[in-house]
């Protein structure tokens, strides 16, 4: 499985609204896309409104667009995750 960095741009949304669009991407994985899993994603509020990072883990990139597109949630990209870092990995 390939890990998958999702950004959304959701908006002027409430937190009510952000919550029935979680539970209609949980809803169309579980129907849908099992291949699929959503390990976690980052809500950030910036002055265009709520933003997400979401981490998915899946076969390929077209699956997890396809999930997007049916489970109508916006996408502005999808990429491939190659590595992560923390700070202890350039201590001296």
């Amino acid at each position: 499985m390939t890990k998958f960095l999702i950004e959304r741009n959701f908006g002027h949304i409430t937190s009510e609204e952000l919550a029935q669009n979680a539970t209609r991407s949980l809803r169309t994985i579980k129907e849908s896309f099992p291949q699929l899993t959503w390990e976690y994603s980052h809500v950030l509020k910036t002055k265009d409104g709520i933003r997400t990072a979401c981490v998915y883990l899946g076969p390929t990139e077209e699956m997890v667009r396809e999930h997007s597109r049916q489970a109508n949630l916006p996408l502005e990209s999808v990429s491939p995750v190659i590595g992560t870092v923390t700070p202890k990995d350039f201590e001296g």
